[in-house]
């Protein structure tokens, strides 16, 4: 017990002499456990070599594991100073390579990410796997006019216009829900899942995924669901949306 003392308190002194790092202050639902490994599974059947995720968080972690694993190519665009910071220590302190971050801030003249930083970090990739789950506005967390507006859709659509599976997250808000069909090139060539989560709260947020038929990942999504025990749902009403 007097080691275990010893060491925290070492660590405590490290940490207290290192210069600041500015960190996140607000936590977000998680998806929980099933959820992660439902990702994983989906990653591993879509045998997915190209991923752009848009926003980080506890996703990034998934992808950048699986990214590793795979050899699979791995973009992870970030608006927030904050969120950068932790991403990159997350990754250090797992091993994981941290060059897969890109800090690129969003440009409210255009209502998305800095365009000529944002092309040149995609531009040149074809993406088959894409999480959205940003940009923000980082005063008030809202999305409202950003991830909905001309230049993010058609950015979106540009990067995933190869991609076999699309999740986006927070479609509990209408103006993203409204977004599904326009981000698709070709809407008809995919079907649409909606989880919602945390598990057990009443108060649930809803993401979507988003996969082409025929694909890899849409054969094995049944097996996938069922071994995880993730409840998916082939609709969603736009008037259960609890934000604009």
């Amino acid at each position: 017990m007097s080691q275990m003392r010893g060491l925290l308190s070492r660590t405590l002194r490290r940490v207290t002499n290192r210069k600041s790092v500015a960190l996140p202050t607000k936590v977000w639902a998680t998806k929980g456990f099933e959820f992660w490994t439902f990702l994983s599974l989906l990653l591993l059947k879509s045998n997915c070599s190209r991923i752009l995720e848009l926003g980080t968080g506890r996703s990034s972690i998934t992808l950048a594991e699986y990214a590793k694993f795979r050899n699979a190519h791995l973009t992870c665009v970030e608006s927030s100073q904050e969120w950068f910071n932790k991403l990159r220590l997350d990754l250090r302190h797992l091993k994981l390579p941290t060059n897969v971050l890109q800090l690129i801030p969003v440009d409210r003249s255009t209502g998305w990410y800095d365009l000529e930083q944002f092309r040149s970090a995609t531009e040149t990739k074809t993406f088959d796997f894409l999480f959205v789950d940003g940009p923000t506005e980082a005063l008030r967390s809202s999305s409202r006019g950003i991830r909905n507006s001309q230049n993010g859709v058609s950015e979106i659509q540009a990067c995933g216009r190869n991609a076999e599976v699309i999740i986006v997250d927070d479609v509990h808000r209408r103006h993203i829900l409204d977004t599904l069909d326009r981000i698709l090139i070709d809407p008809s060539r995919y079907d649409k899942w909606f989880y919602d989560y945390p598990p057990g709260q009443v108060r649930k947020a809803t993401l979507c995924i988003i996969l082409k038929r025929g694909s890899n990942a849409s054969r094995a999504l049944a097996a996938i669901e069922s071994f995880t025990g993730v409840t998916l749902h082939p609709t969603f009403d736009p008037e259960s949306c609890r934000e604009d």
